[in-house]
């Protein structure tokens, strides 16, 4: 999927590691289990981010703007993309 991402749909993954640990690198130094930032929970386990979840109410926009409701609230596009991933 890694793999997939990076050379398929030419996703910065460095990119999105580096924010990742920048929403993160506070909560590891303190020993925190996890932080929520905007709406997104970061597990830590052993000073690693092991996975990523939505907030209720982040995950309940998802649902309604996947349903064609409150489209003009959907996030910009993504930064991560390198170029052109059209091929």
């Amino acid at each position: 999927m890694l793999r997939y991402l990076e050379r398929v749909l030419d996703l910065d993954v460095e990119a999105v590691r580096g924010l990742i640990l920048s929403e993160t690198k506070r909560a590891i130094a303190a020993g925190a289990s996890a932080v929520v930032r905007d709406g997104v929970r970061y597990v830590i386990l052993n000073r690693t981010v092991v996975t990523v979840l939505l907030s209720s109410k982040r995950m309940a926009l998802k649902e309604r703007t996947s349903s064609g409701q409150d489209i003009a609230l959907l996030p910009p596009q993504t930064p991560f993309m390198r170029g052109d991933c059209h091929g």
